[in-house]
């Protein structure tokens, strides 16, 4: 039995992703449970369909990818900081080290593209100004929706979640303080 075989069982069993070194297996609402599996090839490039250019392996409703860096059991990626005024990709996990100028700054993170998404956001490079970040949803039980790093070394990290069937980020570590409101 391979590792995808494996996977594939365990996640059938428990009813949730596992994770070996360079493998995440998760529900596909395209797959056709009766259909034989499949592999495809990955371009080994990366573009937004396969970010790492990975080897997909659908069978029985399931999907077991295989790669580097794909979604959110395949680790997160550095991601350049977007500057001000701009949306946070949300679509991967990711570590975005920010840098801000001498006045405030805005972003924005819309809900999570999937679910088991982990975003880092780190305030890298303090130029005097604020990077206030707003989420769409709340981000904790207080129903929190902006965040606000002020000073070098804050660190914000939010995974993505299910909260009565829909997706929404919440706060799993808070380093420095980050202020949110």
């Amino acid at each position: 039995m391979g590792i995808a075989d494996t996977l594939g069982k365990l996640y059938a069993r428990y009813g949730r992703p596992w994770a070996a070194p360079g493998y995440v297996v998760l529900e596909t609402a395209e797959s056709d449970p009766t259909a034989a599996p499949t592999v495809s090839s990955g371009t080994a490039a990366a573009s937004g369909s396969e970010p790492d250019g990975s080897v997909y392996l659908g069978a029985s409703g399931l999907e077991v990818r295989q790669g580097s860096a794909w979604g959110p059991l395949g680790g997160a990626a550095a991601l350049a900081d977007p500057g001000d005024a701009a949306a946070i990709p949300v679509t991967r996990s990711a570590t975005i080290a920010i840098t801000t100028g001498a006045v405030g700054e805005t972003n924005t993170v819309a809900i999570p593209g999937a679910l088991g998404l982990k975003l880092v956001l780190v305030l890298d490079v303090d130029g005097g100004g604020d990077r206030v970040v707003t989420f769409a949803s709340g981000i904790n039980v207080g129903g929190d929706t902006v965040a606000t790093l002020g000073t070098a070394r804050q660190v914000l990290i939010v995974e993505s979640i299910q909260i009565a069937g829909a997706l929404a980020w919440e706060v799993t570590g808070n380093v420095g303080s980050v202020a949110l409101s």
